[in-house]
C-alpha cells in the first residue's frame, strides 16, 4: 500500500514540475500555449482509455467512471465558457486518482498522470 501511496505521488507531482518549468522559461508560455493545450488534451485522453483498458472492477463501476469521464472532457475541452475554470482541474485529478486505485497498472497510470501534469502546471501561469 505504501509503495501504491508513493506512486500516486509522483505521478501527481507533474503539476509541480510544469508549473516550476513555466517559471524557469516563461518567454517560452505564451508561444508553446497551443502545445501545451494539446498534450494536457491527448493526455486526458490517453488516461481515459488506459483506464478503461486495465479496470479491475464491476461493469456498472467502470460505466459510472467512464461517464464521468465523458462529462469532465466535455466541460475541460469542448464547452465554451468552463475553458478557463482552473477547479475542473481538481475534478479530474479526484477521477485519475480513483481510477490509479482500481487499476491494474498503477505505475503506467501514474507516469502518465505525471505527464498530464507538466502541461497542466505550465498553463496555471499563464
Amino acid at each position: 500500500m505504501l509503495r501504491e501511496i508513493l506512486v500516486l505521488i509522483a505521478g501527481l507531482s507533474g503539476c509541480l514540475g510544469g508549473y516550476i518549468l513555466s517559471l524557469i522559461s516563461p518567454e517560452e508560455m505564451e508561444s508553446g500555449k497551443k502545445y501545451f493545450l494539446l498534450l494536457k488534451r491527448i493526455f486526458f485522453v490517453l488516461i481515459g482509455l488506459t483506464s478503461y483498458y486495465f479496470y479491475q472492477a464491476e461493469q456498472v463501476a467502470l460505466f459510472v467512471l467512464m461517464a464521468v469521464f465523458l462529462v469532465l472532457f466535455y466541460f475541460n475541452f469542448l464547452n465554451k465558457k468552463t475553458k478557463k475554470r482552473r477547479y475542473l482541474e481538481a475534478f479530474n485529478y479526484g477521477l485519475f486518482i480513483v481510477l490509479f486505485f482500481f487499476s491494474a497498472e498503477k505505475t503506467l497510470l501514474a507516469s502518465m498522470m505525471f505527464l498530464y501534469g507538466l502541461p497542466v502546471g505550465s498553463l496555471w501561469r499563464s
